[in-house]
């Protein structure tokens, strides 16, 4: 008889001991595959969760930058028609005007030549825009009776190397006069009126609306015309220009320190500081909300680090547990088997006993008691396995629910996703030598054992 046919009968007559030491190697080998396999889906849980994390923070930061892109353009916008609203706020004059009389008296005495409004355009200066020559005088309109500020003005003079922007005053055509609200209210003048100014005749082109500055009491000409008119020829009495929103906080002092070395013998006022400092509050709001973004990347970077920390540190202490857990239990497994083993032999003597005095030789005991843990250990790997295999796609489907409802979005966690094919060959390899280890020792007092003593000891 050989040994396979000496393991199968044993097996059939011992079929509780050969169950229970299947169930030691197959409970052994399936917490260490179900462990593999929580290990594998907690490291792509783990990942999942940062890719949504990283993938939420990149969403919150781009809104972020979509809210300060869209403050920045409301600024800008708003800044645009703030200037606009308000008009020319710079004002260049002669350096030997004398701004106490301007201030009281608005009038404008002194004078530099025209040409200066040409080199201003042509030079490369960043803080000021839309520049706009004028002459201007106070004077007494002996024809109606009243008197009046004479403005003479041209159109805008744009610069040579700035994209041509939409002027904020049309040009004042030669022949036409515009007029300001007072002195149309007084003097009871439409469009279409023809009137006479120092013996010239003019004809109302438009009426300005109430503007609450000495504006409504400025008469508007052609700057030609109102140069000849106040023998003026060539001449000019200031420069109106609007200052850009790109200036910094001392936006007067660096408009100097520009204009010094184009047009030397100049100096600048500034008109409307309310709704100046209205734009400068904006372009606050604007920092503020670029330091917020600034902050909340930082806040949001170190948030999701610490998050990885931690995740990687629970796995890191899962991964210890498991592995004490499941080495605690084979050590237990093959301890059981080891005993079920030796417990088998002990009940086997009598049989051991009679194959030896057939001359069955020790070394063939020792193999089939051997080969029989060998057969156990494959059987119950292949069990375990598949045990594992079967728990690990439970596992799988339920974190998968549990992830994705956290973070609204699928997590497709498959059992194949959790299955190492070289490590469950390990795990098949190392049943059947964890058996073998289990029964070496039994294998070996059985075979050395004397018959004859077993056989008198019975009789």
């Amino acid at each position: 008889m050989s040994v396979w046919q000496i393991i199968i009968k044993e097996i059939s007559h011992r079929k509780l001991n050969f169950c229970l030491s299947l169930l030691a190697v197959a409970v052994a080998v399936g917490f260490l595959t179900g462990a593999l396999s929580l290990l594998k889906a907690e490291s792509e849980i783990t990942h999942w969760l940062q890719d949504q994390q990283q993938a939420e923070f990149t969403r919150k930061i781009e809104l972020k930058e979509q809210e300060v892109q869209q403050a920045g353009a409301e600024l800008q916008d708003a800044v645009r028609k703030i200037t606009k609203g308000l008009g020319f706020n710079i004002l260049i004059l002669p350096e030997n005007q004398d701004l106490n009389q301007l201030h009281l008296e608005g009038e404008l005495s002194e004078t530099f030549p025209e040409e200066y409004v040409t080199r201003l355009a042509e030079s490369k200066i960043v803080t000021i825009n839309h520049l706009l020559p004028m002459v201007s005088e106070k004077l007494n309109w002996e024809e109606q009776g009243m008197e009046i500020i004479l403005t003479g003005t041209r159109g805008e003079v744009p610069f040579l190397h700035r994209v041509s922007k939409k002027p904020l005053q049309d040009q004042v055509p030669a022949g036409q006069m515009v007029i300001g609200h007072q002195i149309q209210q007084q003097l009871k003048l439409k469009t279409g009126d023809q009137v006479t100014l120092k013996g010239k005749e003019f004809e109302i082109s438009e009426v300005r609306e109430e503007q609450g500055t000495v504006d409504d009491s400025t008469v508007w000409i052609n700057l030609k015309e109102a140069q000849e008119l106040l023998d003026r020829q060539n001449l000019l009495n200031a420069i109106l220009a609007l200052e850009c929103n790109c200036a910094t906080l001392d936006r007067v002092t660096e408009i100097r320190e520009e204009l010094a070395s184009v047009l030397p013998g100049t100096k600048i006022i500034e008109r409307g500081p309310p709704a100046l400092a209205r734009a400068e509050a904006r372009n606050k709001a604007k920092q503020t909300a670029e330091e917020s973004l600034a902050r909340e990347k930082i806040m949001g970077e170190a948030l999701l680090a610490d998050e990885q920390g931690n995740r990687k540190q629970r796995e890191q202490q899962l991964s210890f547990f498991t592995t004490m857990m499941v080495a605690f239990i084979i050590i237990c497994a093959t301890m059981w088997l080891g005993l079920l083993t030796y417990n088998n032999v002990r009940q086997r003597r009598n049989e051991i006993a009679i194959l030896r005095a057939f001359g069955v030789r020790s070394y063939q005991i020792l193999t089939t008691i051997i080969g029989r843990n060998i057969l156990i250990g494959i059987l119950g790997a292949f069990a375990g396995i598949l045990l594992g295999i079967v728990a690990g796609s439970f596992y799988a489907e339920w974190s998968s629910v549990q992830a994705s409802a956290a973070y609204e979005a699928p997590l497709n966690l498959q059992s194949s996703d959790l299955r190492d094919g070289s490590s469950l060959l390990l795990v098949f390899l190392l049943a059947p030598v964890l058996a073998l280890i289990a029964g070496w020792f039994p294998a070996l007092l059985a075979s050395r054992e004397d018959p004859a003593s077993i056989l008198q000891s019975e009789n």
